[in-house]
C-alpha cells in the first residue's frame, strides 16, 4: 500500500495528486564552542562563568558525559575539565574555524566555501534554519557555536526551538532574563513528557542565549494538537485549535497542490513514516494519512511562529534549530516560512537552510554520480517545463566534537565541547 496524502475536510481541500557531487569525508576534528569574553558581551568579567544552577551545571554535565562516552557521543572525561574551562572563558575559535568544513549546495553537487564567507552570508539573512540530528550532542553544540558567531556578526538575533511548544514561551523568557535556572526550565517546559531529545543536549544553546541575552522562541505546536491529528486527522481539531496553529489556511491548503509536493512526500515524509512505524513509535497500525497531516501541521506551526516573530521584529535574524528532516528538500519548514511571512506582511525574506553533519544515507545517493544527492528531480508533465528540482538545502556544515587530536604542548584524552 502506497503512502497517500489526505484530502482535507478542514475548511480546505486538496484537489488531487500531481503527481557531480564530491563525496564528503569525515575530515573534522572538533567543534570549539566558546561562550566569549567580556569584550564581546560587555559588562562581564572575563573569568566569569554562566550562572548555572542546581543539577544542570557544567561540572555535573561533564560528570554525566564521562559515563556516556561509550555511547558514541564524544563527551569529555574529567581530565578535560581544565582545558574546557579555558575554552569556556573565550578561547577555541581558531579550532572551530580550522575544523569546520562547509559546502554550498546546488542541483549539480557541492562546492566548498570558507568559514568566513559562510558566516558572512548567513549573517545577512532574515532567517537561518539549522537542521540537526535530534539526539546528537555534537550537532547541538555546533548549533550553539553558530548562534554565537551569528550574534557577534549580526547583533540582533533570536533563536527558535522546535523542541519547545508555544505555551511555554514565558518560561524561555524567564530563563534568558535569569529568573529561573536550567532545572526549573526543564520542569516548567514539561521536557520529560513533551520531548524525545535529551535536555542536556540543549544546554550549550541555552547557555549561549542566556549569556548573550538572545531571545528564544517556543516554535512548536502543542503535543495535544499533534496527537489528536495523528489519531483522528485534521478534521478532529476545533476551530480554536485551527486558528492558533494555522494563520494562513488558504496558503496551507494551496501548498499541497504544488506540483513538486508528491516528490517531496516520497523523498522525505514517507521514509520517516516507514522508519517510525517500523520501530513501533507511532503506536499500533498508524494511519499514514493522519501521520502526514500531523507532520505538515507541525511544519506549519513552526513556520508560523517564526513568521509572527519576524513580523514584530523585522530587524532581527531568526536562527531556528530543528530536526533536519524538516529542512530537507525545501517544502517542509523553509517554503512555509516564506509563504506565511508573506501572508502576514513580511516580504522579501532572505532564508538560509543549513544541514549539520549530514550523511549520504540521509540525503540519498544521486544515481548520476553515486554520491550524496543534492537535488530531487520532479517530472512535471508540462511540455514547457518538463522537469524541475527540489534542492536539498543551501549549505551543509560538517564539524564534530569527537576525536580531537591533541595540539602541540597540550595532552588530553577527551573531546572539546565549549
Amino acid at each position: 500500500m502506497g503512502f497517500v496524502s489526505p484530502s482535507f475536510t478542514f475548511g480546505w481541500r486538496r484537489s488531487g495528486d500531481r503527481a557531480t557531487a564530491p563525496a564528503v569525508g569525515r575530515r573534522w576534528e572538533t567543534v570549539g564552542l566558546s561562550l566569549g569574553s567580556a569584550q564581546e558581551v560587555g559588562g562581564t568579567d572575563d573569568n566569569e562563568e554562566p550562572n548555572l544552577e542546581s543539577k544542570w551545571n557544567r561540572r555535573e554535565f561533564l560528570s554525566m558525559g564521562a559515563g556516556m562516552g561509550a555511547a558514541g557521543l564524544g563527551l569529555p572525561d574529567q581530565a578535560d575539565a581544565r582545558f574546557l574551562s579555558d575554552i569556556f572563558k573565550g578561547e577555541g575559535k581558531d579550532v572551530f574555524q580550522r575544523t569546520s568544513f562547509i559546502y554550498d549546495v546546488d542541483q549539480f553537487g557541492l562546492r566548498e566555501v570558507s568559514f568566513g564567507d559562510a558566516l558572512s552570508r548567513l549573517a545577512k539573512k532574515n532567517v537561518v534554519l539549522l537542521g540537526d540530528h535530534k539526539n546528537s550532542l555534537a550537532d547541538h553544540l555546533l548549533s550553539a557555536r553558530l548562534i554565537k558567531e551569528l550574534k557577534l556578526r549580526r547583533g540582533k538575533v533570536a533563536v527558535a526551538l522546535q523542541e519547545v511548544q508555544g505555551r511555554f514561551q514565558p518560561a524561555l523568557e524567564s530563563y534568558v532574563q535569569g529568573r529561573i535556572g536550567e532545572d526549573k526550565l526543564y520542569k516548567v517546559t514539561q521536557w520529560k513528557t513533551r520531548s524525545t531529545v535529551p535536555f542536556d543536549n540543549f544546554l550549550g544553546i541555552f547557555w549561549i542565549c542566556r549569556r548573550y541575552n538572545i531571545p528564544m522562541i517556543a516554535a512548536n505546536a502543542e503535543t495535544e494538537v499533534l496527537d489528536k491529528v495523528r489519531s483522528s486527522g485534521l478534521q478532529a481539531l476545533s476551530q480554536l485549535e485551527r486558528r492558533r496553529t494555522v494563520v494562513d489556511p488558504e496558503g496551507f491548503a494551496r501548498s499541497l497542490n504544488d506540483i513538486r509536493f508528491p516528490s517531496y512526500e516520497k523523498a522525505v515524509i514517507a521514509p520517516t513514516f516507514n522508519v517510525l512505524s517500523g520501530r513501533g513509535l507511532l503506536g499500533k497500525q498508524p494511519d499514514p494519512k493522519n501521520y502526514f497531516s500531523s507532520r505538515i501541521l507541525c511544519d506549519e506551526a513552526i513556520a508560523t511562529n517564526i513568521a509572527l516573530f519576524m513580523q514584530q521584529h523585522p530587524d532581527t535574524l531568526v536562527i531556528a534549530v530543528m530536526n533536519n528532516d524538516r529542512i530537507k528538500y525545501e517544502l517542509g519548514v523553509p517554503d512555509r516560512v516564506l509563504r506565511v511571512a508573506s501572508s502576514v506582511g513580511v516580504n522579501n525574506v532572505e532564508l538560509g537552510s543549513v544541514l549539520l553533519n549530514l550523511t549520504t544515507s540521509e540525503a540519498g545517493v544521486d544515481p548520476r554520480t553515486n554520491s550524496l544527492r543534492t537535488s530531487y528531480e520532479v517530472i512535471t508533465g508540462d511540455p514547457e517545463m518538463p522537469s524541475t528540482f527540489l534542492r536539498l538545502c543551501d549549505m551543509i556544515w560538517y564539524a564534530n566534537p569527537a576525536n580531537l587530536n591533541a595540539e602541540p604542548g597540550r595532552k588530553r584524552g577527551g573531546s572539546l565541547l565549549f
